[in-house]
């Protein structure tokens, strides 16, 4: 390709090769109290399944699905731990929920690179419901029982 004075240039284009981490495929959650739940994950690596990643990132939403389409509107969880590499365990406690809602969890990786994983495994769990309490009155010869709270 000549450049308009008379020297002929040469075009390179040059292709970088993103391997984002792989994507979380082990990830459960279980409700732990009225507003909060444990979310238990296994770390995937820097180029898939290998190496350490730069950092995983944690998001909720309400509902018993996850999208990836979801993502950006999904809650953020902060406070995840320092990736330490492929097959490393965590248990994070997600807080600050609603009592009685079912919600869904799902991740991403980040690499070195700002590579970015797609979701893998959604985790789903409910939270407990309004706790019901009982108090026991007697009046005379009949016993009287209040119920407070929970659910008609």
């Amino acid at each position: 390709m000549s450049n308009g004075y008379g020297n002929d240039t040469t075009l390179t284009t040059v292709v970088v090769a993103c391997t984002p981490p792989g994507p979380i495929t082990s990830i459960a959650a279980a409700a732990a109290t009225e507003t909060s739940a444990s979310v238990l994950y296994v770390e995937t690596g820097d180029d898939g399944t290998t190496g350490t990643a730069a950092s995983f990132e944690l998001r909720y939403r309400a509902g018993s699905e996850f999208k990836e389409s979801d993502w950006a509107t999904a809650t953020p969880v902060a406070g995840l731990p320092t990736p330490e590499g492929a097959g490393t365990a965590h248990t994070i406690e997600v807080t600050g929920l609603g009592p009685g809602i079912t919600y869904s969890f799902a991740m991403k990786g980040t690499d070195s690179g700002g590579c970015v994983s797609t979701i893998g495994t959604v985790a789903i769990a409910s939270t407990v419901g309004a706790l019901e309490k009982s108090i026991g009155v007697s009046f005379g010869t009949r016993d009287v029982i209040l119920k407070i709270g929970g659910k008609p």
